[in-house]
């Protein structure tokens, strides 16, 4: 009985130790926020293709359209005083196959999740000073969660349209609203 429990506390000290090392390691491999560009930088992300058959959906007739199948982009924005990040996509990462490939949420595919094409360039969602989304629809909010770090700017009314059935509950704060000038 006695060897068996310096069996069990031997294994648990191993196990303990091997854990403090891959921790500590990772530790020392974790991203470093890049440094703020001298001059201002774009970046654009393809966050999928919205698949449709017609423009109706857009006020648009399909002769006006050269073709119906749409971008999603999602725009990172550098700046010598911050980051934004401009919509974020339909399909969330979270939506994606383990181990990569397509995701596909309803009319929409995407072969790459946004995080690792923000990665490739150097960026990760806690770089991010500012986000930003043109309007409240499915195809521009999918990562919005991913960037909880970053001060969100929105219009009122988007806002309100947002969280209209919420008010009481939400914890949004109104960073910056437009005054039409």
């Amino acid at each position: 009985m006695a060897a068996c429990r310096r069996q069990i506390l031997f294994i648990g000290l191993v196990g303990t130790i091997f854990m403090f090392g891959v921790s500590t390691g990772l530790a020392g491999a974790q991203h470093k926020p890049p440094k703020a560009p001298k001059s201002l930088r774009l970046y654009i992300f393809d966050c999928g293709v919205i698949h449709t058959t017609n423009g109706d959906a857009y006020s648009l007739k399909k002769e006006e359209m050269a073709s119906t199948e749409m971008s999603i982009p999602c725009i990172l924005v550098a700046h010598p005083k911050g980051t934004l990040m401009w919509d974020n996509g339909d399909i969330p990462d979270r939506a994606f196959p383990p181990g990569g490939g397509r995701a596909t949420l309803g009319v929409v595919t995407q072969d790459t999740p946004l995080l690792p094409q923000m990665a490739a360039v150097g960026y990760a969602p806690t770089d991010i000073t500012y986000l930003s989304m043109s309007h409240y629809h499915g195809d521009h909010v999918a990562n919005a969660n991913s960037f909880a770090g970053a001060t969100w700017l929105v219009r009122k009314v988007e806002r309100f349209g947002q969280f209209w059935l919420f008010r009481r509950r939400s914890r949004v704060v109104i960073a910056f609203e437009w005054n039409g000038r």
